[in-house]
């Protein structure tokens, strides 16, 4: 549930101990759980031995699912109350200070990252947590299973496509350090420095998604495309002397055709920006067939246009009053070429880093980077913990 639907439940001071932090698995990315799309969410945790009737707010909110929560019990045979959890989580891991996650299902190769226990897991997101005696480092961990080696071995040996089980995760040979050994523990402080590091730049990367049309920026693979850029979000930044609407801006012109009605124009159209003798055009088309012109500069249409194009099947009256035009197209030219430089350098830089992680990787196992490239890593990786 959101923000908005926690309020709605007027839950009491000691109800809110039900209600949990989490977040979707989509959520996963290498490094980084990014928050940035989904926004805050929350989960109702209630284990089997809660006393529901102490909790009034929290029971009102169940009963509304009673019904499906009932049909789920006689389903798989069990007799534990109904407004309880099907499959309680180890509540120890899920509120560890930190832990690796992944997500159980996907196409492509899982990533992982790290988590606080102020988050609580479903069931679609696999959570690992060192062992009490284990001497590593949780981010050293971190970098291994990021690593291209070990993804390598993901591929070949545990198959990860669609469902990976916590089975296929108990497998992976971690290459445990020898803190008797200085070079190791040189190694191993060496892929720790970096994931923090990398860590650090995923979380400045996060913060400019919102800038960006299509998939977030922190899920993008080194050689992947940036997504189409959203003029208005990089305008909403400009001071709100330097943003203009439709109805107010010093430098266009628009023209109706006959009969047309304001409040029932709803934007269907927008088509390409067109050089006339009059000068530039940008034609919009309603669903009831009338048409707006818009005239001004080429630069500043193609602006409008794109931004337009995010407000199609909207009321004309609230489209020609969104402050979504800059003052000068310069303005919005140099704040666009400033997101792009950012966003390019914290990419390089951290492709940097995640090379540096993957030649320690293959150091500490003892796989040449040539050898990775060529072979199955059938027998190579195995033996090798």
């Amino acid at each position: 549930m959101t923000e908005s639907d926690k309020l709605g439940l007027n839950l009491y001071e000691d109800e809110e101990k039900y209600l949990k932090l989490t977040y979707k698995n989509s959520d996963i990315c290498e490094y980084h759980t990014d928050l940035s799309h989904s926004g805050i969410l929350y989960i109702i945790y209630v284990a089997r031995d809660a006393h529901i009737k102490k909790f009034p707010a929290v029971e009102a909110h169940l009963e509304k699912y009673k019904e499906i929560l009932q049909d789920r019990l006689r389903r798989y045979g069990e007799n534990h109350p109904w407004y309880s959890l099907h499959r309680e989580r180890n509540e120890h891991i899920l509120s560890s200070k930190y832990k690796i996650v992944t997500p159980r299902w996907g196409k492509d190769l899982k990533p992982f990252a790290l988590q606080t226990g102020k988050f609580y897991e479903n069931s679609d997101i696999n959570v690992m947590v060192p062992k009490s005696e284990t001497r590593e480092d949780i981010l050293y961990l971190l970098g291994l299973l990021n690593s291209s080696l070990l993804k390598r071995w993901m591929t070949e040996k545990a198959k990860q496509k669609g469902l990976t089980r916590q089975s296929a995760l108990f497998r992976v040979p971690i290459r445990r350090i020898d803190f008797n050994n200085r070079e190791d523990v040189r190694l191993h402080d060496e892929i720790v420095k970096k994931v923090k590091i990398i860590r650090n730049k995923m979380v400045e990367l996060a913060g400019y998604s919102k800038y960006f049309k299509g998939p977030r920026l922190t899920r993008l693979k080194p050689e992947d495309s940036l997504p189409q850029m959203d003029p208005e979000s990089i305008i909403k930044t400009f001071p709100p002397e330097k943003r203009f609407c439709l109805r107010t801006h010093p430098h266009i012109k628009m023209s109706y055709s006959q009969y047309l009605v304001e409040n029932r124009f709803i934007l269907s159209k927008v088509g390409e920006v067109t050089l006339t003798l009059e000068g530039p055009e940008l034609e919009l088309a309603g669903k009831d067939e009338k048409i707006i012109i818009i005239k001004g500069s080429e630069e500043i249409l193609r602006v409008i246009s794109l931004i337009l194009l995010s407000h199609k099947n909207e009321s004309w009256s609230n489209i020609k009053e969104i402050p979504f035009i800059p003052e000068k197209t310069t303005d919005y030219g140099n704040a666009k070429k400033e997101v792009l430089q950012k966003v390019a350098t914290l990419r390089t830089e951290i492709q940097k880093f995640q090379t540096s992680i993957n030649s320690i990787v293959f150091k500490l196992y003892d796989v040449s980077e040539k050898s990775e490239k060529q072979d199955s890593l059938k027998e190579t990786l195995l033996h090798r913990k």
